[in-house]
């Protein structure tokens, strides 16, 4: 082994026995337990990748502590998508009486949280439906599957992609506290996640008051100049920038400043798709620029950007964005694109 090694276990250890304390606390405890099982799961990912080559039944003792971990952290998206199946090609490297031993106890705790995650969504017929379809097919469908999500994550409170659906229904549908409060769980459950931080930044251009918008903005900006996000994320920090520009408490010059950085985050956008290339959001991003183009040159952006750009269908969402094609066109992408990064 080697000092990382070991100094990642030792942490992981301590802040493993704080998640029943957490649970047991009442309110928003079993979420933070189930953030803290989560980060340990990822803590315990680096430690194995501290190691280098390991032999088998290394990779299998590593493979199971980290699905038991969200097992206990009650998410079946996450163990039964990916790191039961990890387990068992884990075990095709160590010996079949080993493979047993370990499983022994981890199979049935598996097959119990699939069983129950089945169970709640055999009450609820609507969480079998897509995301992307549930966030089109109208709000009072939407309304329905975001009730459903509640006592979905009642009981799994750490299912991290639940929390990041009801981010975007909460945030479709106009809750705009709850839609905050949802996404930050997501965030802390999933740092990594690239479609997780491009919702947070629309659902904080949203919530947050402008004074305290303009620096979140930037410290995120700074996160994706460094090398973070992708165009999804650019496109939402051009957005926010836009949309902040607007705002009555800005001068003239200050104002500017706010353009230029909503222009370059779109031009990051733009550059990031060159190597990832994505029709539809190329088209968003289009968009973005003729309005940053717009504004910048002191004119209020109409809603034939829509059609240059080749979103004509955002003329149907007018009426609910004031006749505002910036909030329009940044409102719809924060919609669909979340879910697509």
């Amino acid at each position: 082994m080697n000092a990382l090694y070991d100094a990642l276990q030792g942490q992981t250890s301590a802040m493993r026995l704080s998640a029943p304390r957490l649970r047991a606390a009442g309110g928003d405890g079993p979420i933070e337990a189930a953030v803290v099982l989560h980060e340990v799961e990822r803590m315990e990912a680096r430690a194995l990748a501290s190691l280098g080559p390991v032999d088998g039944m290394t990779r299998l003792r590593s493979a199971v502590e980290r699905c038991g971990l969200l097992v206990e952290a009650r998410n079946p998206t996450t163990v039964l998508h990916d790191l039961w199946p990890e387990v068992w090609v884990a075990a095709e490297g160590a010996p079949a009486a080993a493979v047993e031993a370990s499983l022994r106890r981890l199979r049935p705790a598996v097959e119990a949280l699939h069983a129950e995650s089945r169970a709640v969504i055999a009450r609820h017929p609507a969480l079998a439906r897509s995301a992307r379809s549930s966030l089109l097919s109208g709000k009072a469908a939407l309304i329905k599957t975001y009730a459903a999500l509640g006592s979905y994550l009642e009981a799994f409170p750490g299912d991290w992609s639940g929390w990041q659906f009801a981010a975007q229904s909460a945030h479709v549908l106009r809750r705009m506290g709850e839609a905050w409060r949802a996404v930050r769980f997501a965030r802390r459950f999933a740092p990594d996640d690239v479609g997780g931080w491009s919702l947070e930044v629309n659902i904080a251009t949203d919530v947050l008051p402008p004074e305290e918008l303009g620096p979140w903005l930037d410290r995120a900006a700074a996160e994706l100049y460094r090398g973070a996000g992708n165009a999804d994320v650019a496109l939402a920090i051009a957005g926010g920038y836009a949309m902040l520009s607007r705002d009555s408490m800005h001068s003239h010059v200050q104002r500017m400043e706010l353009l230029a950085r909503a222009d370059a985050a779109a031009a990051r956008s733009e550059a990031m798709l060159r190597a990832a290339p994505d029709a539809e959001l190329r088209r968003y991003v289009r968009g973005m620029q003729m309005a940053i183009r717009e504004l910048r040159a002191g004119r209020e952006p109409t809603d034939a950007i829509l059609d240059r750009a080749g979103l004509p269908e955002l003329h149907e969402i007018l009426d609910r964005h004031q006749h505002d094609a910036v909030a329009a066109l940044r409102g719809r992408a924060a919609e669909i694109r979340a879910l697509a990064a």
